[in-house]
Order: structure tokens, then sequence, then C-alpha cells
């Protein structure tokens, strides 16, 4: 949604994005992501969208890669589940 959503995003880029994200996993948004988000925006200063991402990360035990700075500190703050 991030990606796609993108105000003026051409034919092509929609393609290629599409083809690269067709490669990878879908997880859908579950219980237990949506109150790990609902946690994580009460513990911390978190955008929604940001608290699901962490919120999936942890829910699954995935390693999140971002250059995203304040997500990545928020979830290096937390304790392992």
């Amino acid at each position: 949604m991030e990606l796609l959503g993108y105000h003026g995003i051409t034919v092509e880029e929609d393609t290629m994005i599409r083809d690269k994200l067709g490669h990878l996993t879908y997880l859908p948004l579950t219980k237990e992501i949506e109150d790990g988000a609902i946690d994580l925006r009460r513990l911390r200063k978190i955008k929604l969208p940001d608290a699901i991402i962490a919120a999936t990360t942890r829910c699954f035990g995935m390693e999140l890669l971002s250059r995203d700075k304040h997500l990545l500190s928020v979830l290096n703050s937390l304790p392992y589940r």
C-alpha cells in the first residue's frame, strides 16, 4: 500500500513494484498483530503504520530492515517476546 499508493506513480513503476512484491510472503493483519500495534502505540510515540509493521515483525519473529531510525529505536528498546 505504501509503495503502490504513491501519487504520480508510473505504469512502469507500478509493474516493477508488483513484480518485486510478488516474490515476497504476504502476512495478513491478525488480531495478534492488531493487539501488538495497540500496545506499541500505548508505550511509545509511534505512527499507526509503523506500529503495524513493528508488531508484525515481533509476532513472526522477523528482523526488520529499515532506514527509519525512529522505528528501529522503538523496536530495539522493547523486550523481546
